[in-house]
């Protein structure tokens, strides 16, 4: 239930935290010009970026634990993980992946953890 809450309030977060036009889909292309690694982390961008993708982890998750493989891109994060990991993961996969930008965000995040942490 934890799980499902902070799910659905980091989607909250999300949908008022950045004010840019309505896109149908935000893909890598949208989030690689609006994040700046070299910026502080506390940049609202960054912000935006890291709680996007922490959000896609979460509410995925949440769909794992009731059984669902979300269509076979089901990853097994280590409870140790790190969000900063995370997001690092992501990120690495995507600048490796110029092939996806195109694709939708959440599924290139899921991708990269799918790579990462594959179930056994």
């Amino acid at each position: 239930m934890k799980k499902f809450v902070v799910g659905i309030i980091t989607i909250l977060m999300l949908v008022g935290a950045y004010s840019e036009p309505a896109r149908a889909v935000t893909t890598p292309n949208v989030l690689l010009n609006l994040c700046d690694i070299n910026k502080p982390a506390d940049d609202n961008a960054n912000i935006y970026c890291a709680l996007f993708i922490l959000g896609t982890v979460e509410t995925s998750e949440f769909f794992f634990l009731d059984g669902d493989d979300l269509g076979g891109y089901k990853f097994c994060r280590p409870d140790n993980t790190l969000n900063s990991q995370v997001n690092n993961i992501v990120w690495t996969y995507i600048r490796e992946h110029p092939e996806q930008w195109h694709f939708a965000m959440i599924t290139v995040t899921m991708l990269a953890l799918r790579e990462a942490f594959p179930c056994e």
